[in-house]
């Protein structure tokens, strides 16, 4: 016989109202099966069966309010309790006729209480979706703290029973991910990204002068030219001073990195002998031979860009290896507030990722090269005087 009690549900209360039930005498039960509704000063909860059985006796009514501890109703589970398995014992023990013929003395014995079975640890809503499955919930391995069932337990172990694997065990189960064509050509080929001992440096900058210039440069000289072109100059400049970013080279070949129509990196070569309107133009027709499948991809790649329009969101990370592991990734341009010159403002700010191959690059390299591409943008001045 199983003693549905009420437990403690949280939120410091101490006592709870019966607002319904959903069961009755005589109803079986499955495990983990709701039984009652009951309500306290703060919430409403749903008490459940911890063991499939029958409801044998409900002990409160509708409306009764019943304490931490109290039973509320009996379910019997076709096992006796641990006090009427004793008593009966005992009784056994007392009624045996000793060998000799002459009944035996009645003497104290031991209490045995019989092991009780683990109550799975899980959350109302995870124990609803199994409900909902037709899953036995305890007989999932939960694989959240103190051995938790969460909701990926329960999802995972309904894909094993599909698949027809009677493990529980569902700790190396993954989620499906769907997969594109571009994504499945990525990582055919970029191999490289899975073995390189690469690492991520990532910082903010501050594109709001930048972002200035080009649209005084479009309303006063109608000159429109793109955020990527005076993002690469910069990225130019900031290699000329740190060359052991840029494969060791003087000469800087940058491969534009895309998977538009899968894997595409087409080439901007010689970008030191280019002015910013001069990049901006061939950034525009090396793009468009990429859509068409037209793109140079034998030239020497010295570094690489991921995402050469930063006014639109990046596809996905994007593998290194086509610069000898040196990679810098432009991401969205966004309003949010910063302090400048001692205020708030809302400013444009983008994250800028730099992924390194760290066998030919040092953390204080990438640093030191991050802060001055990044000084070069916030003061496009000093960009300018650094033009040759």
């Amino acid at each position: 016989m199983i003693e549905v009690k009420l437990h403690d549900i949280g939120e410091g209360m101490h006592e709870a109202e019966i607002l319904n039930y959903y069961v009755q005498p005589g109803d079986t039960v499955k495990n983990d099966e709701p039984l009652v509704e009951v309500q306290t000063d703060k919430m409403s909860a749903e008490l459940s069966a911890p063991k499939a059985g029958k409801v044998d006796e409900i002990l409160a009514k509708v409306g009764d309010v019943v304490e931490v501890g109290d039973t509320i109703l009996l379910i019997n589970d076709g096992h006796k309790s641990g006090q009427e398995s004793t008593a009966e014992y005992t009784q056994s023990k007392a009624e045996a006729p000793s060998p000799t013929g002459e009944a035996a003395v009645s003497s104290p014995v031991a209490t045995v209480t019989p092991p009780r079975r683990k109550r799975v640890i899980a959350a109302p809503y995870t124990r609803k979706i199994a409900r909902d499955n037709d899953v036995d919930i305890e007989q999932i391995k939960g694989s959240g703290p103190a051995g938790r069932v969460v909701e990926d337990d329960v999802y995972a172990y309904i894909s094993l029973q599909e698949h027809g694997d009677d493990s529980n065990d569902t700790s190396d189960i993954k989620a499906p991910v769907p997969e594109s064509a571009a994504m499945r050509s990525t990582e055919e080929e970029a191999g490289s990204f899975f073995v390189l001992p690469f690492f991520i440096y990532v910082n903010e900058v501050d594109m709001t002068k930048i972002l200035e210039i080009k649209d005084k440069l479009y309303n006063q000289y109608n000159l429109e030219i793109t955020v990527q072109a005076f993002l690469i100059k910069a990225l130019r400049e900031a290699l000329r001073h740190y060359q052991s970013l840029n494969s060791g080279e003087e000469r800087c070949h940058l491969g534009l990195v895309t998977v538009e129509n899968g894997m595409r990196v087409p080439v901007l070569e010689d970008v030191q002998n280019l002015s910013i309107s001069q990049i901006d133009d061939t950034l525009k027709t090396v793009t468009e031979q990429a859509k068409q499948g037209e793109e140079n991809q034998e030239g020497k790649i010295t570094f690489a860009i991921s995402n050469t329009d930063p006014e639109k969101p990046p596809v996905r990370l994007t593998p290194i290896g086509y610069s000898k592991g040196n990679m810098m990734t432009f991401h969205r341009i966004k309003e949010k507030p910063a302090v400048y010159q001692k205020e708030i403002h809302i400013r444009q700010l983008m994250d800028v990722s730099l992924t390194c191959d760290r066998r030919v690059t040092t953390g204080a390299e990438a640093s030191a090269f991050m802060n001055y591409f990044i000084q070069l943008i916030e003061e496009p001045n000093l960009l300018f005087v650094e033009l040759i």
